[in-house]
Formats: C-alpha cells, structure tokens, sequence
C-alpha cells in the first residue's frame, strides 16, 4: 500500500496506513516534507521536499507533479521487474486499437530481427501472420514472439515463458 500525503501527515492516509500495517501489508509512503508523520506509520517513505506551492493550499502544482513523478518511477520499475518489457519495449502491449495493433507488430519486429541467422516460423514483413500469430496466442505479444523464435505452439510457449518468470529475454 502506498500512501500519499503532500504534508506527510493527512489522518485519512494515516489511519489507512496504520490499517494496512496491522493487516500485514507493505505499507510505503510518498510525501513532500522531511521529516514526516508518515516516516513514523510506513515502512518505507520517500520525502520530497518541493518547498511552498506558488499558490497557498494547491498541493496539485509541485507537490503533486513530484508525487506523480515518484509514482511512475515506482510503476516503470515494477513494469520492468515483472517481465512486462523488452529493454526499452513494452512488450506487453495489449492490441486495443489501430495504433496498438501496429505497436504490437513494430514491437515484435524489433524484438525478432535482430536474431539474423535463427529460422523462424513467420516472416517478419507479413503483418497479417504476425497478427494471426498473436491470436493464436491469446493476444500475448511475448507468447507469439516466443512462439516464433522457437518455432513452437501457443501452448509450449506460454511453457517456455512461465518457466522463467514471464521475463521474455531469458525465454528467447
């Protein structure tokens, strides 16, 4: 559980904390004051001092841009650890429109070229078979792009991936 406060010590997130704890879950906190209320309640805290807000009381300008920012680094990193990427790709995409459909794709492309010599069961400039490919697969970009670099079924890829956490360098 994750706890935001701008000033480090609102009730409401202080009390939810206090609950997480007592129920036995990681509780961290993002603040912008040092020290904190919230250093106190969490077992872990980040304390970003911004200074005062360019108007009184409107915790959205400094406060919450840094707070926003500490989240996606948090968000980015749990993406990365959890086999959601490929180096700097998102490999996870799900294909919910045009634009994603094409990402997909992109995605794949960039992922398998680079495997120059290793015989595939797809060809890459085929958008249409990497597209059926990816269905067969349940939609699981990973699963199709381990699919084809092994030249194996939906089925011994999902394998092939569970067997290393989902991280899809370790499966090709």
């Amino acid at each position: 559980m994750i706890g935001l406060a701008a000033s480090g010590r609102t009730p409401y997130v202080i009390g939810a904390m206090r609950a997480a704890r007592l129920a036995g879950v990681f509780t961290a906190g993002i603040c912008c004051v040092s020290p904190s209320a919230m250093a106190e309640v969490a077992e872990r805290v980040v304390e970003c001092p911004v200074g005062p807000e360019v108007v009184t009381g409107s915790t959205r300008m400094k406060s919450g841009t840094a707070q926003k920012m500490i989240l996606n680094m948090i968000s980015t990193g749990v993406q990365i650890r959890t086999g959601k990427t490929y180096g700097y790709l998102m490999a996870d995409v799900k294909r919910s429109n045009i634009k994603l459909v094409n990402r997909a794709r992109n995605i794949f492309r960039s992922v398998l070229e680079p495997l120059n010599g290793v015989k595939m069961s797809i060809d890459l400039n085929n958008g249409d078979a990497i597209d059926c490919l990816i269905d067969d697969c349940d939609g699981s970009v990973k699963r199709a792009m381990v699919a084809a670099r092994w030249s194996c079924s939906p089925a011994e890829a999902k394998e092939r991936l569970d067997a290393v956490g989902g991280i899809l360098k370790k499966a090709l």
